[in-house]
C-alpha cells in the first residue's frame, strides 16, 4: 500500500513541475537545466551561502530578516559568476 501513496506522491510532484516548467520561458528552462547539470557546483555554493546568511541574519536579527530572501539571493547571485538570482531562488524554494 505504501508504494502506491509514493507512486501517487510522485506523480503529484511531477504534475507541479511540468505545470512550473509551462509556466517558465525558453530561457528560464536552459538556465534551470544547466544549473542541475554544467553550473550544478556554482549553484550548489550559492545556494548554501544564501541559507548560510539567511540563517545568520535571522539569529542576528531574532527572526526577522532585514531584507527579502530574493534581495539577498540576488546580491549572491552578483558575486558568483555564471548563477542567474531567479534560477537560484528556485533552487532555495525547492529546498
Amino acid at each position: 500500500m505504501q508504494v502506491l501513496n509514493k507512486e501517487a506522491a510522485n506523480d503529484s510532484y511531477i504534475q507541479e513541475r511540468k505545470q512550473d516548467v509551462k509556466d517558465m520561458t525558453m530561457s528560464a528552462i536552459i538556465k534551470l537545466i544547466k544549473s542541475k547539470t554544467v553550473g550544478k557546483r556554482r549553484y550548489e555554493y550559492a545556494a548554501d551561502l544564501t541559507n548560510q546568511i539567511i540563517a545568520r541574519k535571522k539569529k542576528e536579527g531574532g527572526g526577522k530578516l532585514k531584507h527579502s530572501v530574493t534581495w539577498y539571493a540576488n546580491k549572491v547571485a552578483q558575486q558568483v559568476p555564471g548563477v542567474d538570482t531567479k534560477t537560484l531562488m528556485r533552487m532555495i524554494d525547492d529546498e
